[in-house]
């Protein structure tokens, strides 16, 4: 079992807001390249919220599919690479 994440704020553990909440990783030109699923902790003490995620993508832009789960709706964080 891993440790949850810490608040270093806080110093309290913070606990799971989401499980395998959506994350769009977008290249330098914005373009949506990796979409990765993550589990969304955050801190009852100062509201700090983190992503933890696997350690591979659940789809690349050049993979069958991936414009389907683009655009399937489902609410995506999007980060700048």
């Amino acid at each position: 079992m891993r440790l949850p994440p810490i608040c270093v704020p806080c110093g309290r553990r913070m606990t799971i807001e989401k499980n395998s909440a959506l994350v769009l990783l977008l290249d330098g030109d914005r373009q949506p390249y990796q979409i990765w699923s993550t589990d969304r902790w955050r801190c009852g003490g100062c509201d700090h919220a983190v992503c933890r995620s696997a350690s591979v993508p659940i789809a690349e832009r050049y993979e069958r599919g991936f414009e389907a789960l683009l655009n399937s709706g489902e609410a995506m964080l999007m980060v700048e690479s």
